[in-house]
């Protein structure tokens, strides 16, 4: 009898262990739902219980290529082992685990999804080589502390790392082209390094509220061996200067003028009416702005309208300069000598007016000022961006008159 409660009493031990260990680290097939798809199969859902999880390589003899969307979302995992056959991770498919810390992704993977790992505690994470794309928001909110970017990738979408909190270390890739909008905002980076081949980098639109490193204080950031830092307290959707968006932004630049630099649009040389010279120039100024603005703002944000007048009439001035007759000397040719009488008792006093005559050495000089030179100019800028400042906007308008070569009492910005 007491044999028997013995075995029984091991049975249930043996088993309670069992039942444990699934609970922590059981992956059998049926916790999967998955589906086939071209190339292999696709799991679409986890219906297991398990905190640590292996994802299988193969169902049915089929490989598993891609985790779909939601498939994992919200299902307290701790850690995921990805197998090799994976290819892509769906959008928002590990996020909200706040307690999976450890993710191993599989060298072969091409795609990371929006929101894939959003929310996650994940501290540290290896980004494969062969990624070329990962999506928005993919590893918002979540504890990463550092982050290397493959080179593989070309383009950061919005909001890839956006209020990662712990976040210190970003290493970008040379032949790295954009870095999309709050992709680094609300992270406690204290400086980063852009690749020289960056060419956009994005700032608030009217959607979504933060630039690329907005609530970022203390940041510095370097850019073709430049360095911008942000300014002291610093709390806002700019925190590094507008120059540094406008200098990285470099598309619209390489466009820019100087109003010194129009002399060659005249009437001679373009042989044009004064309404077409005056097109011309309006059109000049309006595309040079938009060029500018464009890539930071986008186009369908912003709205420049120029009121431009140009002086057609001929007008001539004559300068005319005297000068000493020999140079260096102050003697002048007496012209005249008027007695003007004597003192009575004294008829050696005579009272004088000599008239000093420079013509001798007259220069004149004909002046003609140039038909078709600015008489007038205003410049009215609309941008559709709700969180620009009042500080924002006086510095755009400082920048914009200096690229174009305008005093910024000329300009006026609207915020809508």
């Amino acid at each position: 009898m007491k044999r028997n409660i013995l075995v029984m009493f091991v049975t249930l031990f043996v088993f309670s262990l069992i039942t444990i260990g699934c609970s922590e680290n059981s992956d059998p097939i049926t916790d999967f739902e998955y589906k086939a798809i071209s190339g292999g199969v696709e799991i679409t859902r986890y219906i297991g219980t398990s905190i640590k999880i292996n994802i299988p390589s193969k169902i049915e003899g089929e490989p598993v290529i891609s985790i779909g969307n939601n498939a994992f979302q919200n299902c307290g995992l701790m850690e995921v082992d990805i197998p090799k056959s994976v290819l892509s991770i769906g959008n928002h498919s590990f996020a909200d685990n706040s307690g999976l810390k450890s993710v191993s992704l599989p060298v072969g993977l091409l795609n990371i999804g929006d929101g894939a790992f959003a929310g996650t505690g994940i501290t540290d994470i290896k980004l494969p080589n062969s990624l070329i794309s990962i999506g928005m928001f993919a590893f918002s909110t979540s504890s990463l502390m550092s982050i290397d970017i493959p080179e593989n990738i070309k383009n950061i979408e919005t909001g890839v790392f956006y209020d990662c909190s712990d976040l210190t270390n970003v290493t970008l890739p040379d032949g790295l082209i954009s870095i999309g909008m709050s992709t680094f905002a609300k992270t406690s980076l204290k400086h980063i390094d852009i690749p020289d081949s960056v060419m956009t980098i994005g700032i608030p639109d009217a959607s979504f509220g933060q630039g690329v490193f907005a609530e970022i204080p203390g940041l510095s950031a370097t850019f073709m061996g430049m360095t911008f830092e942000a300014e002291e307290g610093s709390r806002g959707i700019f925190d590094l200067p507008i120059e540094f968006y406008m200098a990285v932004n470099r598309g619209a630049s390489s466009s820019l003028f100087n109003i010194d630099s129009m002399e060659e649009i005249t009437l001679d040389n373009l042989s044009e009416s004064q309404l077409e010279l005056l097109t011309t120039l309006t059109e000049k100024f309006q595309n040079a702005i938009e060029q500018l603005l464009i890539p930071l703002f986008g186009a369908s944000n912003i709205r420049v309208n120029v009121n431009t007048g140009l002086n057609f009439d001929r007008v001539i001035s004559e300068r005319v300069k005297f000068d000493p007759p020999v140079p260096g000397e102050m003697e002048m040719i007496v012209s005249e000598i008027e007695v003007f009488g004597s003192i009575e008792g004294r008829d050696d006093y005579l009272r004088t007016v000599m008239g000093n005559n420079w013509e001798i050495n007259e220069a004149r000089t004909m002046i003609e000022r140039e038909q078709g030179v600015i008489d007038r100019i205003s410049i009215s800028i609309r941008i559709a961006n709700e969180h620009l400042n009042d500080d924002n906007i006086s510095e755009l308008n400082g920048i914009i008159a200096k690229a174009i070569g305008i005093s910024p009492e000329y300009i006026s910005i609207i915020r809508n």
